[in-house]
Order: structure tokens, then sequence, then C-alpha cells
């Protein structure tokens, strides 16, 4: 899919049929725009985000689950901080990662940030990992499931620019 801009330029659109916009920052280092490259932009390439998030949000979930319902309830109520010492660091670099992975799906889709903040959002509420997964998993799907719609209706020769004039 893409749009034509009043420069005449073509510029790709996502499933949502926003333009993806290139800024000067991305450009400068090496990024192309939200959206990505073409190859970032593939059905397959957005599944695989999707699997990739969803792996990270049940390790996420799993580590906070356990400190703050096995470590923090030992670590004050039993003196005993050894489960907060390991798991805490352990959930610390996942997160990091699990950011990483939900930024490179929403990339991929090419959600806002509004879209992307819950996920953000869900690896500091114990639990709340999980059910944002099952929230956002069908809503990739249907995305991902409309981007190949669009590939299917472009043909094999791949989206057509507007006509000029």
């Amino acid at each position: 899919m893409s749009d034509q801009r009043s420069s005449g330029e073509t510029v790709p659109s996502g499933p949502s049929g926003r333009p993806a916009e290139r800024s000067a920052t991305a450009t400068a280092l090496g990024l192309i725009g939200w959206g990505g490259s073409e190859r970032s932009l593939s059905p397959r390439s957005m599944r695989a985000a999707l699997l990739r998030y969803r792996i990270m949000a049940y390790i996420v979930g799993t580590g906070l689950v356990i400190l703050a319902c096995v470590g923090v309830p030992l670590q004050y109520a039993g003196h005993n901080d050894s489960v907060v010492a390991i798991v805490g660091p352990i959930h610390g670099f996942a997160y990091i990662i699990y950011l990483a992975v939900g930024y490179d799906m929403a990339r991929r889709v090419r959600w806002s940030f509004r879209q992307l903040l819950p996920v953000v959002l869900a690896g500091f509420i114990p639990g709340l990992a999980f059910v944002i997964e099952r929230l956002t998993t069908p809503k990739i799907e249907a995305d991902i499931r409309a981007f190949e719609a669009a590939e299917q209706a472009a043909g094999p020769e791949g989206p057509r620019p507007a006509p000029t004039g």
C-alpha cells in the first residue's frame, strides 16, 4: 500500500493506512522511518516479531509475578532476600529485551506510540503482561491479515503509485 503526497513522492503505508514518515533523525541513524524497510514489512517478519514478543511477554510476566508474590513477601516477612537477589536482575534484563522486542513488533505493524504504551507498561504490574499479550495478539494478527490482503490486491508487481495530474 502507498500514499501519494502532494509533492509527487510515493510513501509506503501500513495496514492502518497511515503513511510511513521519514524523519531526519531516522535518516541520520540509518533507519528508514517508523515502518522500516520493505523487508521488515513482510507478513512473515511480522509474525516472527509477534512470536518474539509473546515469548518475552511470558518470560517478563512470570519473572514479575515471582518477584511480587514470592520474592517480596520472603524478603520482608521471612528476612530472606535470595529470591529478589536472583530473580530481580534477571527480570530487569529480560524487561529490557522485552522493550526492544515490543518496539520491533510495533514498528513492523506500524503501531503508534499510544498503541505501544500498554505493552511497555505491562512489565511493571504483576500479571498484566499476560493480559496485554492476550489483548494484543488478535489485533496484530488482524493487522497482518489486512497487510496480506492489501499485498494480494496489489498483485505481483507490488503497490502502484497513484497517477499524478
